[in-house]
């Protein structure tokens, strides 16, 4: 996978979003996780595709019980979000490996990596917009 097959296959996944179909999209997202090639990009490729399927505001990510493929997807998305987080120790990084902890239903290491993210960001800038979500995050697991 290149470069701009992995921006071709972001389009791509949006527009299923876009069309609802949502198990179809949530697949595809695991299957960029699982490429091989999706490793060796550099870390803003991979938070672009990271951050548009976990903060992505879709309605199906706030039920309680979500579909397989969601859960899935997020699985698929720890490793790499894990060697973000242990690499760049990035408070931003944290923030997506928190929510994917919690969209596969750990909420314990949801809460510890909130709390990581929001100690480190808390040293850099306290008054940031980041300290709010990890806060906001906090308290709703």
């Amino acid at each position: 996978m290149t470069r701009e097959e992995l921006v071709a296959e972001a389009k791509r996944l949006a527009l299923l979003i876009k069309q609802g179909r949502v198990d179809e999209a949530y697949e595809g997202f695991s299957a960029v996780y699982a490429n091989p090639a999706f490793g060796s990009f550099n870390a803003d490729d991979q938070r672009q595709i990271l951050r548009f399927m976990v903060l992505g505001k879709r309605p199906e990510l706030h039920r309680s019980v979500l579909p397989a493929s969601i859960v899935e997807a997020h699985r698929g998305a720890l490793a790499t979000l894990n060697e973000l987080v242990s690499t760049l120790n990035d408070p931003a990084d944290y923030e997506l490996l928190g929510l994917a902890f919690q969209r596969i239903g750990n909420d314990a290491a949801a809460a510890n990596i909130f709390r990581e993210g929001l100690r480190m960001e808390r040293e850099r800038n306290p008054q940031s917009d980041l300290c709010g979500a990890l806060m906001s995050r906090l308290s709703a697991v």
